[in-house]
């Protein structure tokens, strides 16, 4: 019983991660969330008793999990910093071309929607999934040989750039703001090389 009634939660949480990132938080109902998840109705405030802004922070702290696991998928598969942040940027702009350009990232939508509504829980959530993945990304950069106190500014850049280049793209249609910050790599590499 609670196996499958975890199983219904987590469905929730994939489904209200795949509305926000689509539709945007402001946009997206719970009873959407339930119909995407195929969840009875009265599962909502059954696993979210704090409703749309307890889904909000649960959905963030999904996609840092999910955004660790790919970073530290990329970073086993590459050798060296330009490999990695080369496959870094590829995975999202495959996110984003795959759905034909019709999706971005679900966190710009929870802290930009969410805002209207005060939710200083939502943006703090929001607030630890993007340090998670800066500190994730510079830790995979400092193993590759990237010196130890550049590695988080050249993190911070290249997801801030990343981050960016979703919305961007989303907007233009277009993948050429990824294919720009991928020519911008030699450059933030080079002036942070060790010794």
């Amino acid at each position: 019983m609670a196996g499958r009634g975890g199983a219904v939660r987590e469905r929730m949480v994939r489904a209200g991660l795949e509305l926000f990132t689509e539709r945007g938080y402001s946009s997206v109902s719970l009873i959407q969330v339930v119909e995407r998840a195929g969840a009875p109705r009265g599962s909502i405030y059954y696993h979210f008793p704090g409703g749309k802004r307890e889904l909000s922070i649960e959905v963030a702290a999904s996609w840092q999990r999910t955004l660790e696991q790919v970073v530290s998928r990329l970073g086993a598969a590459t050798d060296d910093a330009g490999s990695f942040l080369r496959s870094y940027i590829d995975h999202f702009r495959e996110l984003i071309t795959s759905a034909d350009f019709n999706v971005g990232c679900p966190m710009v939508t929870l802290s930009a929607d969410s805002g209207a509504e005060g939710c200083d829980e939502i943006r703090a959530a929001v607030a630890r999934t993007f340090t998670a993945l800066v500190d994730r990304v510079g830790v995979e950069l400092s193993a590759k040989g990237v010196d130890r106190a550049r590695a988080p500014m050249i993190a911070s850049t290249v997801v801030s750039a990343t981050q960016g280049a979703l919305t961007v793209s989303r907007v233009i249609r277009s993948a050429e703001p990824f294919e720009q910050i991928q020519a911008m790599i030699p450059s933030l590499l080079t002036a942070s090389a060790r010794p």
